[in-house]
């Protein structure tokens, strides 16, 4: 940011002061566009939508209208702007009991600096930014979960007692499933991995402490925020379409030091990200992927 006003001569100060009395931008942060009515402040670009501030509406409908029929699609922030912040009007949503919403509610709280708060359908929103967890600056996980929130794919994360419940049908193997996993919903298609997007869920397990996995110190086993920490970096990768395939390069194999056996690159990269959640919640690192060229097993 260049501050032009910094002059010596106190005539470009005047001047330059004069040219900022006319501030550009309004409420939450969203540039002022007078020339609809000519009022000054009365319209605020929030670039998917132009916002009404004289009456709080918007001036067209929400794109998401249809998966929230208790409100107006042209209502805003869920008609309680004093305390609710619609960035981009998209949605991670929490499913289970109501007592299985709220731990996972409060798993999420504990990896980001924002407040989060969820809706009566299981919506999870931001509140107010950088309140909470001021002990720790939790950079990486309060980026995770905006880029959830904000993205225009909807994740889920549900109880593994709630997957149990919906997907026990289809056979013993999810009937009686235990541990955290993520998942596209629907069927299988290129846009997991080609940008497009997809989405998805994320099942979590209170009791998953992870016990087979291995860390640098030679113990096992991590805090349960940071298995869900792991689990929406798989979730945020479907919803962005960033996926990745098995084959995605071909000149490394990466080994999993809990099994000694090859996994593929996302998910290598994915502990790499798991790695910053555990640093910002100083938990010991967990032991890293070997990765090997073909060169090398030659």
């Amino acid at each position: 940011m260049q501050y032009q006003g910094r002059v010596k001569k106190h005539d470009k100060i005047t001047a330059y002061m004069s040219e900022c009395q006319a501030y550009r931008f309004s409420f939450n942060g969203q540039e002022k566009d007078d020339e609809i009515t000519g009022v000054t402040g009365s319209h605020l670009d929030f670039g998917a939508r132009i916002y009404d501030a004289r009456i709080g509406r918007w001036l067209s409908i929400d794109k998401y209208w249809s998966k929230f029929p208790a409100l107006s699609g042209y209502s805003y922030a869920a008609n309680s702007p004093i305390i609710i912040i619609d960035e981009g009007g998209n949605v991670i949503k929490l499913v289970g009991t109501d007592e299985e919403k709220r731990k996972n509610l409060c798993e999420l709280q504990k990896l980001t600096n924002d407040e989060l708060q969820m809706a009566n359908d299981g919506t999870v929103l931001i509140v107010t930014h950088g309140s909470q967890n001021p002990e720790t600056d939790l950079q990486s996980g309060t980026n995770l979960i905006q880029e959830l929130i904000d993205d225009e794919n909807t994740g889920t994360v549900m109880s593994v007692e709630h997957f149990r419940s919906e997907y026990g049908k289809l056979g013993e193997e999810y009937k009686n499933w235990k541990g955290n996993v993520t998942f596209q919903v629907g069927d299988a298609d290129e846009n997991s991995y080609n940008g497009v997007g997809v989405d998805a869920s994320t099942v979590f397990d209170e009791n998953d402490m992870g016990d087979e996995i291995k860390n640098e110190d030679g113990t096992t086993g991590r805090p349960t925020e940071i298995g869900m920490g792991h689990e929406l970096i798989h979730l945020r990768n479907l919803l962005k379409g960033i996926l990745g395939k098995d084959e995605y390069d071909i000149d490394y194999h990466y080994i999993d030091p809990d099994s000694g056996s090859e996994i593929d690159e996302e998910e290598a990269e994915t502990r790499k990200e798991e790695q910053k959640l555990r640093n910002e919640h100083k938990v010991t690192p967990r032991a890293k992927v070997k990765e090997v060229s073909d060169y090398d097993k030659n």
